[in-house]
């Protein structure tokens, strides 16, 4: 199989592409029956860039359907026109990353896969973070008669409700207490929570794009 990178053609589109309302699913609109190839990159990195030598680079062999290929921080995958009916789209493969969709038309041993560079109002792109929650609460302790009054310990628990992606690295997310930031690691994220003394709130941060905090 060939695959061969072509000007725009408004026979052959696909745009709008977007996460479904459960963010479980890539969706898009495109001509009937028109098949698709979806490129995953890192994020917001821009696929239409580097389409030529992707397709040059792919070989004789033809995309294995139902999954996505990987070619070093590339995936590609094709999506049928069946399948996407079936499926109502495509399943999302991982966050922090950036989807582009292309219409493909396969004739024989060629796959002519078309540009998307248009001022559409509907973009072929679609950037998808990763959104990691992060808790901050003071710890307080109970005194008096009856343990009534609740009093601050000077501690703050930093908790972490969800594991961390498999792509996560030390110190893509920080906390920070005043001008000091220190990395958040993989071991945090296993424990659950760390406990930070400190008479100010610390904070969080993120340092990586594509990573988004949602601080509680």
């Amino acid at each position: 199989m060939r695959y061969v990178y072509c000007p725009p053609d408004p026979k052959h589109y696909a745009a709008d592409l977007h996460l479904n309302t459960e963010g479980t699913a890539l969706q898009w609109a495109c001509g009937r029956g028109q098949d698709v190839l979806l490129v995953r990159t890192p994020y917001g990195q821009d696929a239409e860039a580097g389409m030529e030598a992707l397709c040059a680079s792919l070989g004789e062999e033809p995309l294995p359907e139902g999954r996505f290929t990987e070619t070093g921080e590339i995936g590609i995958r094709p999506v049928s026109a069946l399948e996407r009916v079936r499926s109502n789209g495509c399943p999302l493969d991982g966050e922090a990353r950036t989807y582009t969709v292309f219409a493909c038309v396969t004739e024989g041993d060629t796959c002519r896969v078309f540009s998307c560079k248009t001022r559409s109002v509907s973009p072929p792109r679609c950037d998808v973070p990763m959104r990691i929650p992060v808790e901050i609460t003071a710890v307080m302790s109970s005194r008096g008669l009856f343990r009534k009054n609740a009093e601050p310990t000077g501690f703050y628990r930093i908790a972490f409700p969800q594991p961390c992606d498999s792509n996560y690295a030390d110190g893509d997310l920080v906390y920070r207490i005043g001008d000091f930031r220190v990395p958040i690691t993989r071991r945090m994220f296993e424990a659950g929570a760390v406990y930070v003394k400190t008479l100010a709130r610390p904070g969080a941060e993120s340092h990586k794009a594509g990573l988004e905090l949602l601080e509680g």
